[in-house]
């Protein structure tokens, strides 16, 4: 069972405030914030970018997967690249999880002009996305 819980899993997606814009799949149990997944994704050239999954190293590989496959019904045309990922010290092993979905693990977001008009290439993931704050666990 998913998360070693009982409990049912919430997905809230707040989407992007502008085309191409960074997204979010934000995942509850209990009512508890316990993850959140950061996107882009642009329709028109059918791409998408995963910038980085926050979550308890308890849930961490869980919400990975259910996170990646959500993303992958929602858009199965899409082309979907990630962010570099450091080594995670809870030993998650998440080029691991990228390889067994069968997804690029080369670290090199592959990104269009509308993601960049939105999303600053030049700018890394940890200073534009939200501190983890509130994140059920430890990340």
């Amino acid at each position: 069972m998913l998360l070693s819980t009982p409990a049912p899993i919430a997905l809230v997606d707040m989407p992007p405030e502008q085309p191409a814009g960074m997204g979010r799949l934000t995942f509850y149990v209990d009512g508890c914030r316990v993850g959140e997944v950061y996107v882009q994704v642009c329709e028109p050239c059918r791409l998408g970018v995963v910038h980085g999954i926050r979550a308890g190293t308890e849930h961490r590989r869980d919400l990975a997967m259910l996170a990646i496959t959500t993303l992958l019904e929602r858009h199965p045309d899409h082309s979907w690249t990630t962010t570099p990922k450091p080594h995670h010290p809870a030993g998650v092993d998440m080029y691991g999880l990228w390889a067994a979905i069968g997804l690029p693990t080369d670290d090199t977001p592959r990104t269009c002009a509308h993601m960049q008009a939105v999303w600053p290439a030049t700018a890394s993931d940890t200073e534009l996305l939200p501190d983890r704050q509130g994140i059920h666990g430890q990340l």
